[in-house]
């Protein structure tokens, strides 16, 4: 029989491989605990990387298809509302379209813009002065340049023979949007009324712009040729 020294070493000796295997068993389990965690989020991040994956090739061969469309409807809008004031593009329309209605403008005037959230105002005046028919012709086709100008008062009169309008329009212009879509998202087609305006607006009479070509410079000449 062993006695109570024996039994306590026995005991003593047992607890170590014992007490080893029950931490490897713990270790195990939680290592199984936290590789199952690991390969669900793996998982999840996987199919969250594939769905974005399959969104972005769908956008991307969308973006391909409408490519030279979304190019020629990006440059009409952004000419019929531009970004900055349009001052300039705007005055040389009225006086392209006063020409070619046989119209002169006169007392021609262009306020101060006004800043605004959305679309900015550009106040300008003018006297249109020719024949009556012509006046109102031009006055028709004020509506139909690019940047957009909405005729706002118009009065009507005569002095020495000579009939004159003096008129009131408003250019406007207006910021591009800041914020793009995220990458993820799904490319919005246009509805059946936007269509239609984009279709308006593109055939509105573009502003035409000269490029100057460079030019070599000239050869110093010796003064003392002449």
């Amino acid at each position: 029989m062993f006695d109570k020294d024996q039994k306590a070493s026995s005991l003593k000796i047992i607890a170590g491989p014992v007490g080893l295997l029950v931490l490897l068993v713990l270790l195990f389990f939680m290592s199984v605990k936290i590789g199952s965690a690991n390969i669900k989020n793996s998982k999840s991040l996987i199919s969250d990387l594939e769905g974005k994956n399959k969104t972005l090739t769908a956008k991307l061969g969308t973006l391909r298809e409408i490519e030279n469309d979304v190019s020629d409807a990006s440059d009409i809008t952004s000419v019929a509302l531009p970004q900055e004031n349009p001052a300039l593009v705007a005055v040389s329309q009225i006086k392209y379209l006063a020409s070619a209605n046989n119209t002169q403008i006169t007392n021609l005037e262009v306020g101060k813009g006004f800043a605004k959230e959305e679309v900015s105002e550009l106040n300008m005046g003018f006297d249109v002065s020719g024949q009556t028919s012509d006046i109102l012709r031009f006055l028709a086709s004020v509506k139909t340049v690019a940047p957009i100008v909405i005729v706002s008062d118009v009065s009507l009169s005569s002095l020495s023979g000579e009939n004159i309008a003096s008129t009131s329009v408003i250019a406007h212009w207006s910021d591009f949007p800041a914020k793009i879509p995220a990458l993820s998202e799904n490319i919005e087609t246009l509805t059946k009324e936007e269509e239609k305006l984009l279709s308006e607006v593109s055939e509105l009479v573009q502003p035409e712009f000269f490029e100057l070509e460079a030019q070599a410079p000239a050869p110093d000449r010796d003064p003392f040729s002449y």
